[in-house]
């Protein structure tokens, strides 16, 4: 069999592997333009209620637990981030923010994500963004938990939460252990909280990427048969 002359053979498979490239280029570009305009943030549920009640408190095995339900305008979401409003005075240590199952009365004993926040950062009354450490994709119409405990911290962590005897939030409610989430006690308040989910960070690969990705491995095999075949005129 005689090969192509390095020359042709180099001129051809440059200028297809050029335009190979191009298009993967392209691919990259439509996912890097898709993300870059997706900054919003999707509410997965909420419950915005000022929150003044703080004897419930996060410490060592206490800990507090609100449930909730993903809206239903999508059939699944993945969270990024939970908001919560909490106050700690004088206090060392790390919070810990999980999702967990929260099915009925029964809150899961793992953690599906998590993020963390540093109690001597909560020294005022506010809302406190706690980014979970990985997105956990959560199914709309199933409940789940925001489990707060923080095992090592020096004082007192305060989850502000709200008297809610109207049940203003009817799609979970706020429940306390002593017994490190061994057990938990129903309560009369729900805690204000948001779940998110940050579009920017959702795994996920846009349609118009995927479409010039499939085109440039189309190309390659167009560039495998061609040379194949050129190689075969040159016998």
């Amino acid at each position: 069999m005689r090969k192509l002359n390095d020359k042709a053979e180099w001129q051809y498979l440059g200028i297809n592997g050029l335009m190979m490239i191009l298009l993967l280029l392209t691919a990259s570009g439509f996912a890097m333009t898709v993300h870059a305009q997706s900054g919003d943030v999707t509410t997965i549920a909420e419950f915005l209620s000022r929150g003044t009640g703080i004897s419930k408190y996060v410490q060592g095995e206490s800990w507090v637990a609100q449930t909730f339900t993903p809206q239903e305008n999508q059939t699944s979401y993945w969270v990024t981030h939970v908001k919560i409003r909490m106050l700690a005075e004088d206090a060392e240590g790390t919070v810990i923010v999980a999702i967990r199952d929260g099915e009925g009365d029964t809150i899961g004993d793992t953690d599906l994500t998590y993020g963390t926040i540093s109690a001597s950062q909560l020294t005022t009354q506010q809302w406190y963004l706690i980014q979970m450490v990985n997105p956990y994709e959560l199914e709309t119409g199933k409940q789940y938990a925001i489990v707060i405990r923080a095992p090592d911290v020096t004082n007192y962590v305060y989850p502000l939460f709200e008297l809610n005897y109207n049940k203003q939030y009817t799609q979970g409610a706020m429940y306390y252990s002593h017994f490190n989430g061994s057990l938990w006690l129903t309560t009369q308040f729900d805690l204000p909280f948001q779940v998110l989910q940050d579009n920017m960070v959702i795994p996920e690969f846009p349609a118009g990427g995927m479409m010039a990705l499939i085109l440039a491995l189309g190309f390659t095999m167009v560039i495998i048969i061609r040379r194949h075949r050129l190689e075969l005129h040159y016998e």
